[in-house]
């Protein structure tokens, strides 16, 4: 059960760094294409 529990957690923050990631991305395309 924690072992089910902590993998959650770093799905969750995986998830969340990788939104991040894209947001980045989709600012930079934003700039770059005006």
């Amino acid at each position: 059960m924690c072992v089910l529990i902590l993998f959650d957690i770093g799905q969750l923050s995986f998830a969340s760094e990788h939104m991040r990631w894209e947001e980045k991305l989709v600012k930079h395309n934003r700039n770059r294409w005006g």
